[in-house]
């Protein structure tokens, strides 16, 4: 997904999501607030799905924490 745009990342990363097989919740989210740890931060793409179907499934508030910002921001054009 390296070369593709960030609005081309979206729906890539929603249709995984939208795959049962990709993602296995431990327990219930409804209502919940959810924070999202991830390692990296480029184009927001990755977080940016995973939030959307964490609301989808029923999340209050999705809060996104980035371990580290990259340097080379060359996907998010």
């Amino acid at each position: 997904m390296k070369n593709l745009t960030v609005a081309q990342k979206i729906p890539e990363w929603e249709e995984l999501y939208d795959r049962e097989e990709c993602i296995k919740l431990h327990g219930e989210v409804r209502d919940q607030t959810v924070v999202i740890v991830d390692d990296l931060y480029q184009s927001g793409a990755t977080m940016w799905g995973f939030a959307k179907y964490l609301k989808d499934q029923g999340a209050k508030y999705v809060l996104g924490l980035p371990c580290v910002k990259s340097l080379t921001d060359t996907d998010n054009q």
